[in-house]
C-alpha cells in the first residue's frame, strides 16, 4: 500500500482535518462496520454497492474502462468491475484496515491515502484524462474546505473528456457545517454543500447532469436534526463535456 504527503499539505492546521481521518477515523468506521457485520465478510457485491454500479452502467458500455474510486473501504465495487467487466481499477481509501481486507479478500492493492495525500494528487501528464470513470461515494464533505477546490480540481483533471462522475453527497437547500460526534471539541467536520459537491463541477460549464436520484433519508446519520431538508441526499452522474457549455458571444453584438 502507498502512502505519501505531497508538497501540498505541509501547513499543519491545513492537514489537521485529513489526517484526523487518516490516521483515526477511517479505522474507527472500519471497526464500526466490521461489528455490524457480525465480523463476517459480506457476500458478494453490497447493496449500495450495486445502486452505484447500476447508474453508472446505464450511461454506457463499462467493459475494459479505467475506473477510480475515491474512498473505496473494502474495495468490493472495484473487484466487481475487474472481475465482471475487465476493468482496469484504482482504488484510494483512508482506512489501512479496509485496504487489508481488500488485498485479503479481493487481491486489490488500494493506495492507503485520502485523494489530499495521494500520489494522484497532481496535474501532471501522468494523471491528466486518465480515467473513464470516477466514483466518490460520501467522501467529499467530510474534506477540510481548505483542501476541496484543490481536491475537486484533480478529480476533474483525472477524468477524461465523455468520461463519468458519481457522486453520492449530501444536497441540503443551505450550508452548513457540524462537528463530528466521534471527536466532539476537536474542529472536525462535515459540510454540507448547497446542491451538493455535483455543483461545483455543474457551474464550471464543462459537466452535464446524465442521471441523479435526490432523497430525503436519514438512515446514513445516527443524529437527529431540526430541519429534515439537512438529510437531502442526492445520487448523480456527471458527463465531462468534449467542449463546454459556455455559448461564444460578441461584445459588439
Amino acid at each position: 500500500m502507498l502512502k505519501r504527503t505531497p508538497p501540498g499539505l505541509t501547513n499543519k492546521k491545513m492537514a489537521k482535518q485529513d489526517n484526523f481521518y487518516l490516521e483515526t477515523e477511517s479505522n474507527a468506521f472500519f471497526d464500526r462496520w466490521w461489528e455490524a457485520q457480525n465480523q463476517t465478510a459480506p457476500e458478494g457485491l453490497r447493496e449500495k454497492k450495486k445502486g452505484i454500479f447500476e447508474m453508472v452502467s446505464k450511461l454506457g458500455d463499462v467493459n475494459e474502462k479505467r475506473v477510480l474510486e475515491i474512498g473505496c473501504f473494502i474495495g468490493d465495487l472495484l473487484n466487481y468491475f475487474r472481475q465482471e467487466h475487465q476493468c482496469e481499477v484504482h482504488g484510494v481509501e483512508s482506512s489501512s484496515k479496509a485496504c487489508n481486507f481488500a488485498k485479503t479478500q479481493f487481491g486489490l492493492e488500494i493506495e492507503n491515502a485520502t485523494l489530499a495525500q495521494s500520489t494522484l494528487f497532481n496535474l501532471d501528464d501522468a494523471t491528466k484524462d486518465r480515467f473513464d470513470i470516477i466514483i466518490c461515494e460520501d467522501v467529499l464533505s467530510w474534506v477540510s474546505r481548505d483542501l476541496i477546490i484543490p481536491c475537486l480540481g484533480v478529480i476533474d483533471w483525472m477524468l477524461k473528456p465523455g468520461g463519468r462522475l458519481f457522486i453520492r453527497d449530501f444536497s441540503p437547500s443551505f450550508g452548513f457545517a457540524y462537528e463530528n460526534h466521534h471527536c466532539a471539541g476537536q474542529e472536525i467536520y462535515n459540510f454540507k454543500q448547497p446542491g451538493g459537491h455535483r455543483s461545483f463541477f455543474l457551474q464550471s460549464g464543462k459537466y452535464l447532469e446524465a442521471l441523479s436520484s435526490i432523497r430525503t433519508d436519514c438512515k446514513f446519520q445516527g443524529i437527529e436534526t431540526s430541519r429534515p431538508d439537512s438529510m437531502t441526499w442526492a445520487d448523480s452522474v456527471l458527463i465531462k463535456l468534449e467542449g463546454n457549455l459556455h455559448p461564444v458571444l460578441s461584445l459588439n453584438e
